[in-house]
């Protein structure tokens, strides 16, 4: 049974792949309709649980000589990037993300992400006092929510993985000194890609 199983979702996924390399071919076709026909179909594709084994066709067809492949190739790159950081968002949408005051040092526009991203937060909250530390984690939130859009998620996942190391040393150095103290209550996954 568990043969025959793995045997039709191994046919299935070889047929998938072959009829979208198929239609990636078409993207540069000379009739406009075969075009179009491919990109939508590409489209719909790009947006199904299994966007990302197109990931690596459409980018090969990114190099392609032909440029109107070359430009719907980039237009579905786009969409299968977004299809996979909702699928990300969605892996990660209950567990609670480290305080946005916890990314590195060195982050680019690191205090004007934590000063903008908080606001944020506050607004969705409307909260207009000292923020609580569940405003930085939903800033938090906030901000990996736009950032998968445009980091690879493995990116996104390191990054997360170093707020939240970040994240415990705080606690275990600084938690105590606060009334009540600041303690680990909750325990992070580690964040994969």
């Amino acid at each position: 049974m568990y043969q025959t199983v793995t045997l039709v979702i191994v046919l299935f996924l070889a047929t998938w792949q072959h009829e979208n390399q198929d239609l990636i071919n078409n993207l540069g076709h000379k009739t406009y309709k075969i075009r179009e026909t491919s990109t939508i179909k590409l489209f719909k594709a790009s947006e199904s649980p299994l966007a990302d084994l197109l990931e690596q066709p459409l980018n090969r067809a990114t190099s392609s000589s032909n440029q109107e492949t070359v430009q719907r190739a980039y237009y579905l790159l786009k969409n299968v990037q977004q299809t996979k950081a909702k699928i990300w968002l969605k892996r990660y949408a209950q567990v609670k993300l480290p305080w946005i005051d916890m990314l590195p040092p060195d982050h680019p526009g690191r205090d004007y992400v934590i000063s903008y991203y908080l606001i944020r937060a506050q607004e969705r909250i409307g909260r207009d006092s000292s923020p609580t530390w569940e405003d930085y984690r939903l800033a938090t939130k906030l901000y990996v929510t736009e950032t998968i859009n445009y980091e690879p998620s493995e990116q996104v996942a390191d990054l997360l993985n170093q707020m939240i190391k970040q994240e415990y040393q705080w606690i275990a150095n600084r938690g105590s000194a606060y009334r009540p103290p600041v303690k680990i209550q909750i325990h992070h996954k580690k964040f994969a890609p």
